[in-house]
């Protein structure tokens, strides 16, 4: 009886809150796709609002926000990402989230920073010098910087 009355109640309560999750990434990616990303926030927001500890949804968070020109806010959500990375064992999300926080840290123009966010994601993660010369700019060579 107690099976009956209390634990599937709460299984099915957690399956939904799960489902409302997966249903707005899912919405929020589409979005994002379609460079909507006042529609994609808004959706990645409320994934965020149903597992606030999960990384991937607070690293959505924040690209979205990095889309949008909200540079500090974008750090903010990768920060956290990083900090609640315990779920995941992958090191090339937290490579991935110290990039991100690095990409911030340029448009703020915080060089400096940047550079030592990138050589924290580096040192996590080598990537390739191709893919460092795709976000490199005509004013600041900061790929160059890293390879120095």
């Amino acid at each position: 009886m107690f099976f009956y009355r209390y634990i599937i109640p709460i299984a099915l309560l957690f399956s939904c809150v799960l489902c409302d999750e997966w249903r707005n990434t899912r919405l929020g990616i589409k979005n994002y796709r379609q460079e909507d990303y006042s529609e994609a926030l808004d959706n990645f927001e409320k994934a965020q609002k149903s597992a606030p500890d999960n990384p991937i949804t607070a690293y959505n968070v924040g690209a979205t926000m990095y889309k949008q020109e909200r540079y500090g806010d974008a750090a903010h959500q990768f920060a956290n990402a990083i900090k609640n990375d315990t779920i995941i064992t992958d090191t090339s999300l937290t490579a991935d989230f110290l990039y991100g926080i690095g990409n911030c840290a340029y448009r703020a123009d915080s060089m400096n920073q940047a550079v030592e966010l990138y050589k924290s994601s580096i040192l996590i993660q080598p990537v390739s010098y191709t893919h460092l010369r795709a976000h490199e700019t005509s004013l600041h060579l900061v790929c160059r910087l890293l390879l120095e």
